[in-house]
């Protein structure tokens, strides 16, 4: 997709940088903390964020694949094991709901067993038991050419590999799919809350997904906003609401 397209994209119900404050992590686990407190569960929250990702990719199905209406878009959503994950879990499973205009595959990075976040092992369940969602698991070394092969053929690629706790250097399963991820060039790429690889906090990175559009959550982190590298690796930034007022 060129660049210029990314203005040209569907934001209903989704803001831009310019309206939202950015906040630090420590900043943004207090307004989860305080929305779990005044009773919005972070399952609630999960879910919210999943399906503004959702809506957000079929809003703009005609601008992310030209040939929609003969052929179904594929979207992968590779997923992490973290909170991160439990966001991409969830939107994959929105969009099943137009299962005959979408071919969605979860891409898992790890194993669900270390799947650490009781919200997103229960969203991870839940997809299990869906028959037209696909799953895939990545070999515990290496990415694998299969999973390389999926990332080649997708329209759209959602990552969630790593969210906002992510510090330091990809492990090398992780490069080698943040790597491949940015090797496809015609797709289009969303992130989820920050790109994985990018500090939320500090905008560093030795290797991170380079993006399209970052659906970030509630604010902005403000790592995306440190540098012009940041920022142009988070591609258009759009930000969702997880539905907690404070």
């Amino acid at each position: 997709m060129k660049p210029d397209m990314r203005n040209d994209c569907d934001t209903s119900g989704l803001l831009e940088t310019d309206e939202v404050t950015a906040l630090t992590v420590a900043e943004m686990k207090i307004v989860e903390n305080r929305g779990e407190e005044m009773g919005t569960s972070r399952l609630v929250m999960m879910e919210n964020a999943g399906a503004k990702i959702a809506d957000f990719i079929f809003q703009n199905r005609g601008l992310f694949n030209p040939n929609f209406k003969s052929e179904r878009t594929k979207v992968l959503f590779v997923a992490g094991i973290g909170n991160n994950g439990g966001d991409t879990f969830v939107a994959a499973r929105h969009l099943l709901y137009w299962k005959e205009r979408f071919d969605v595959t979860v891409l898992l990075i790890g194993h669900p067993k270390e799947i650490r976040a009781s919200e997103a092992r229960t969203n991870y369940g839940i997809l299990e038991k869906i028959p037209a969602c696909k799953i895939v698991l990545t070999n515990e070394d290496h990415f694998g050419d299969t999973s390389t092969k999926l990332v080649a053929q997708s329209h759209v690629i959602v990552t969630g590999i790593f969210g906002t706790g992510f510090r330091g250097e990809p492990r090398p399963q992780q490069r080698e799919a943040i790597q491949a991820i940015n090797n496809n060039s015609e797709a289009i790429k969303i992130s989820v809350d920050v790109p994985s690889g990018l500090e939320a906090d500090t905008g560093d990175f030795v290797i991170a997904v380079k993006s399209d559009y970052t659906v970030t959550m509630h604010a902005p982190k403000i790592g995306m906003m440190k540098s012009q590298k940041a920022k142009d690796l988070c591609g258009r930034i759009l930000v969702a609401n997880m539905g907690v007022a404070t």
